[in-house]
């Protein structure tokens, strides 16, 4: 008797690291906003460096760009 295949449930798997991800991205992103609400960082600044964070975060963690030759 053939065995009839489980259907997979829709959108994305739980998984550890993804939500130790999101606990570590919300931790961050509260430390921003404590960082301009206790005036250390103004609005400018706390934008600017968003701006600037995000896109190098985003290129450093996909690893593009990296050496892979192995020498």
């Amino acid at each position: 008797m053939a065995q009839v295949p489980k259907k997979r449930a829709l959108g994305s798997p739980f998984t550890w690291t993804g939500a130790f991800w999101t606990v570590v991205m919300a931790a961050g992103a509260a430390g921003l906003f404590a960082l301009q609400k206790y005036r250390i960082l103004s609005e400018e600044m706390l934008i600017l460096l968003i701006v600037i964070a995000v896109p190098v975060a985003v290129f450093c963690l996909s690893g593009k760009g990296q050496d892979s030759s192995g020498a």
